[in-house]
This record gives structure tokens, sequence and C-alpha cells, in this order.
């Protein structure tokens, strides 16, 4: 296997651990939780839902190629989404933690599971098309769902009463 293959292979194996790990997190919320306070404005269903979009994103941008590369690096997207309204991310987590339903573990689950098995299938190189514009999937795969499960892992478990691991088990 060259080394671009392996690389890529362990950049899909990372993004099925993270989304495993969220759903695994997820699971663990109690019913009486998810009306508790998450994270600044957000309750926990509304933090779950914006860390659930790194996923639903993802689905999203898979069956859209983009015509030409615009966001070439993890980097420049991070940087293009900074320029968002955080009032506008705010709203999206929101209406996000309403869209999970009245078993938002089972569709954090589902979710997690259809878009680790798209990106899986999905060459690495393909182009989608994303609100910051064009890019390939393997620098969207190190810019949002890795980023955003690395940025509120400590969030949503300190909310939950659970201890981040270094695995789900």
């Amino acid at each position: 296997m060259s080394e671009g293959a392996t690389h890529a292979s362990a950049v899909k194996a990372d993004f099925g651990a993270a989304a495993g790990w969220f759903a695994h997190l997820v699971a663990k919320v109690d019913p009486d939780q998810w009306d508790q306070p998450g994270l600044g404005e957000w309750d926990v269903r509304s933090l779950v839902g914006h860390a659930s979009r790194a996923l639903s994103t993802a689905e999203a941008y898979l069956p859209q190629p983009a015509d030409h590369e615009d966001i070439a690096s993890a980097a420049a997207y991070i940087a293009a989404a900074g320029t968002v309204d955080s009032s506008a991310i705010a709203e999206r987590g929101r209406e996000a933690g309403r869209t999970l339903g009245a078993d938002p573990a089972t569709a954090v689950r589902d979710l997690a599971e259809r878009v680790t098995a798209l990106v899986a299938a999905t060459p690495g190189d393909a182009l989608l098309t994303t609100v910051a514009g064009g890019m390939r999937l393997d620098a969207y795969r190190h810019a949002h769902p890795r980023a955003d499960s690395a940025r509120h892992r400590p969030d949503a478990s300190d909310r939950v009463g659970r201890r981040p691991s270094a695995r789900a088990t």
C-alpha cells in the first residue's frame, strides 16, 4: 500500500472513530439532561445538534460535487468558517437539535453510521461543495468533523457528567 493510500485509510479510520465516539457519548445522555444548560446559549440538545452538523453537513456536501477547488486546506476552511455570524451558528445548532427528534441518541447513531459509510466509500480527492466553496474530501475531513469533535468533546462530556476518554467502550 502506498504512503498516500495508507494516510487516506488512516484519515477515514479517524473520521469513523470520531463519529463513533460522538454517537457513544450522545447515547450516555439521560432523558432529563436534554434541556439542561449545554454551552453558552445552547442547552444539551442544541450542543449535540451543533456537533452533529459535522456529520450532517458531510452527508449533504458529498452528493454535491464542486467544479473547482476554492479551499485548499483545513486551515483555509476553518479561517473561512470563522467569518460566519455567531448568532447564525447558534441558531443552526438549535435547529439541528430539534431535527434530532424524540430520540436524539438513535438519530445521531444512525447519522454517524450513514456518514461513516459514505465517507469510507468516497475517494479522498473528491471535490465537494461546502459553505466555503469547493474543497477536497480529505481536507474537509481534517477541518470540520474532527475539529468539532475535539473542540466540543470536553463541553459535551462535562454537561452529561461523563469524563472524556481516549476511546469509546
